[in-house]
């Protein structure tokens, strides 16, 4: 950008008078995806990742499948009787799903933009549309075979879409 003597070219912060003059990077966030892969116990490994969210206050949506949501819920009350672990069941109401800060969610089910600030955990085998909106991301890829080539794809996806991917093995 070229000015006459005299003219700004920045604004009063100093930064760049024009977004679009400094490139693409400056106008998108590249989102962070942690891809966990082979991970043997899915649930006890996502147990232990919501103690890690709860502990460290942040907001987190779950996506899962059915059967795996049921699953889970027992896992949380069984693995700690004595603990407390909040979170929000699929089918909780919306004013609990509203304060609570680790909520599971249907893979199945069209649950919308998350709040701003809220890392995603996905036990399931899509991409959530509203991908670019969350915080981060971690994926846990089970270890079968079949499950790490849906792992693979949603990598290659992870990528294209200009996500900054970091892969991992279990215990690695």
């Amino acid at each position: 950008m070229e000015g006459r003597r005299g003219q700004r070219r920045h604004g009063s912060s100093g930064g760049a008078a024009h977004a679009l003059l400094v490139g693409p990077s400056a106008l998108t966030r590249a989102v962070e995806v942690r891809l966990i892969s082979g991970v043997s116990d899915p649930l006890g490994w996502a147990l232990r990742a919501l103690r890690k969210a709860h502990a460290k206050g942040l907001s987190l949506w779950v996506t899962v499948d059915h059967a795996q949501s049921a699953r889970l819920l027992h896992h949380v009350c069984a693995a700690d009787p004595q603990g407390f672990l909040p979170l929000a069941a699929p089918d909780a109401p919306s004013h609990v799903r509203r304060r609570s800060r680790i909520q599971l969610h249907h893979t199945e089910a069209s649950i919308g933009s998350p709040p701003p600030g809220t890392h995603w955990l996905n036990l399931g085998s899509e991409i959530h549309p509203e991908l670019m909106a969350f915080a981060g991301v971690v994926d846990c890829v089970p270890a079968d075979e079949a499950a790490a080539q849906r792992g693979r794809q949603r990598y290659r996806l992870y990528q294209k879409m200009g996500c900054e991917v970091i892969h991992s093995r279990e215990g690695a």
